[in-house]
């Protein structure tokens, strides 16, 4: 069995989260997620996730089977944009596949609260295939801030995700970006888009292609020039966001987006 929640009719659409049930293991395939989803910050989770499946988690499996296969499903209208859930399973000796947009109204829908209780149950008891944890930390020098980011294998399978030589601005449309604000007690704040330009150390090592091997980290550093430093006197809150494209491994290739824990700069 295999459902995914996607986005449809977006020139950039949101990475995909898909579960699965085979035989008596589930997994659970996590590329966007922020504790805090109405500021986009936060790290929650990215990557596969598997769990042998008891018998409670795979009956919220065939519930999710059972009410897709209810009736007939409205299928997506062309060119809207819209999210949908993507099905593919077999239930009763028949196969089910399909896209559905979520049209059927609240009361439907309300009945697909079995993805997340799944999701959230591989999330928190999952032991991760593949995982990839980033980690900020910004510090303050005369002149210049500096920019500490910490990409973690957290999983068992080797990484390899876009150096910052592809990295760009998310209101530019870039794909692979990390943005870090830094905001003051009264308000003010200050914006970074991390890139190869501010790249200090390990320039050729890491510029192109980062390789993590799995329970290894690597280490990236950036510095900002700062310009009249009574301005940025003071204590100030660190949170950033990253949008990254996975190379490899192959089932986990593409756009993934994450949030990072937030922190504090003193300046």
């Amino acid at each position: 069995m295999k459902f995914s929640q996607e986005t449809l009719g977006s020139s950039r659409p949101s990475p995909p989260t898909t579960i699965m049930l085979e035989r008596d293991t589930a997994y659970l395939l996590l590329r966007k997620s922020f504790r805090d989803d109405d500021s986009r910050t936060g790290y929650l989770g990215i990557g596969k996730y598997e769990i042998t499946a008891d018998p409670g988690l795979k009956q919220k499996f065939f519930q999710l089977a059972e009410v897709l296969s209810s009736r007939p499903l409205p299928s997506p209208r062309p060119g809207r944009h819209q999210n949908v859930i993507r099905y593919d399973f077999e239930l009763g000796g028949v196969d089910h596949s399909g896209v559905y947009d979520l049209s059927l109204g609240s009361e439907f829908n309300a009945r697909l609260r079995p993805f997340a209780e799944i999701r959230d149950e591989l999330l928190s008891r999952g032991s991760p295939v593949i995982g990839l944890h980033p980690k900020l930390q910004a510090e303050a020098s005369p002149g210049a801030i500096t920019i500490l980011l910490t990409i973690i294998n957290t999983g068992r399978t080797p990484l390899e995700l876009v150096g910052p030589s592809g990295w760009g601005r998310a209101d530019e449309g870039s794909q692979a970006t990390v943005t870090v604000g830094i905001t003051s007690l009264d308000g003010a704040d200050w914006l970074y888009d991390l890139d190869e330009e501010h790249l200090v150390d390990d320039r050729d090592k890491y510029a192109k292609v980062i390789s993590i091997h799995p329970d290894q980290s690597v280490r990236l550093k950036f510095r900002y020039p700062v310009e009249e430093r009574g301005r940025l006197a003071g204590k100030y809150s660190v949170a950033a966001r990253m949008s990254a494209i996975i190379l490899a491994p192959s089932e986990f290739q593409g756009v993934i987006e994450t949030g990072l824990d937030s922190g504090t700069l003193v300046y």
